[in-house]
């Protein structure tokens, strides 16, 4: 459906999906449920299998199928997209939340750790949809350890 013919609350579900679908990804990256595919190099889900040899086999959601075991990510590489990065501080120095962008021009979508949730914004439009506790715990360390190489 083209976005100048949805109404307001089609609009506003369209957008909560959009946050829901990178809340989602973030957890999958904390916890450790995605996966670099050996053969095509996406990023996906991968479940083990045996095949009628009794071999182990890869079922990687962007459809290969493999016998090299997909190596694991984590919230280092779903970091490395981020667009941008604001550091939140207090009085002592010390980190204490950050806002990271990562989308922006339409529209502009962040994931803030002090409010523990991914915001979207689109002219007038709002929405957002939580991130975890350990998401948000997980971003803000990778973000200290971050600043201080700075």
């Amino acid at each position: 459906m083209a976005l100048a013919n949805m109404t307001q609350e089609e609009t506003n579900l369209e957008n909560r999906k959009q946050c829901k679908r990178i809340a989602e990804e973030l957890e999958e990256y904390v916890n450790g449920e995605i996966y670099r595919c050996p053969e095509c190099g996406q990023h996906c889900n991968v479940e083990e299998e045996e095949n009628e040899n009794g071999d182990t086999v890869y079922k990687c959601s962007c459809g290969c199928i493999t016998e090299y075991e997909p190596e694991q990510l984590g919230l280092y590489d779903w970091t490395e997209d981020i667009l941008d990065i604001e550091y939140r501080c207090g009085s002592d120095k010390e980190l204490r939340s950050v806002q990271i962008m990562v989308t922006c021009g339409g529209p502009n979508i962040y994931v803030d750790t002090a409010t523990k949730q991914v915001e979207l914004y689109w002219w007038g439009d709002r929405a957002s949809y939580p991130i975890s506790y350990d998401a948000a715990a997980a971003l803000d360390e990778w973000a200290e350890e971050y600043w201080s190489c700075l």
